[in-house]
């Protein structure tokens, strides 16, 4: 045997040696990559579900109004979602008044008026009666949707309610004075009533 027939034989199995490794360590590197890729998707996964769990928990937040007004003899009661929140009832003077003007069935109570425009009723309460039975002045409690109750408003005490323009946003009240009448107009500005201008009708 000669030489060149002794390298021939020695070099065939060298390279079956180095190709079986070039093989072996490709599937080893293939391998190690998708072990790699696993834990970042399933990180991705979880980072949606916990952006998505604020989303849930707002709905839940929700305020839901179901108030209304459930009127015996000289008392009121709110009800909120089947409950008694509050009760109001007619003062001496508001039952005094209710006596004086009985001949002409004035209601004890104003249940269906929205003063303040905000889609919820408010609630005017009797509170006296003057110029002979023929004005009758209230307070006005205003709903308050986010606390659920009725608040007494500063500005209409002892008010005597004639007329609301939703359009304007106004409400115009009117009093017998004399021989004639003095009507007052009240502008809602979006937080409380201001009194912007009287006339006076003869």
């Amino acid at each position: 045997m000669n030489m060149k027939n002794l390298q021939k034989g020695f070099i065939a199995p060298v390279l079956l040696a180095i190709i079986a490794l070039l093989v072996i360590s490709g599937g080893v590197y293939v391998y190690k990559n998708k072990k790699v890729e696993v834990p970042v998707v399933v990180d991705t996964g979880t980072q949606q579900t916990d952006t998505q769990t604020p989303s849930v928990n707002t709905k839940t937040n929700t305020i839901k109004t179901d108030v209304t007004f459930s009127v015996s003899g000289n008392n009121l009661s709110v009800i909120n979602n089947g409950k008694v929140t509050q009760t109001f009832s007619l003062g001496k003077q508001g039952i005094f008044a209710l006596d004086v003007v009985s001949k002409n069935n004035p209601p004890a109570f104003i249940t269906d008026k929205d003063v303040n425009f905000d889609g919820h009723n408010d609630v005017g309460v009797l509170t006296s009666t003057g110029y002979a039975g023929v004005n009758y002045f209230y307070d006005f409690y205003i709903f308050n949707p986010t606390t659920q109750k009725l608040e007494k408003s500063a500005v209409l005490s002892d008010f005597v309610l004639t007329s609301i323009d939703p359009i304007k946003k106004q409400i115009i009240s009117t009093y017998k004075s004399g021989p004639g009448s003095v009507s007052y107009i009240y502008q809602w500005n979006g937080s409380t009533y201001i009194k912007s201008e009287s006339v006076e009708n003869i």
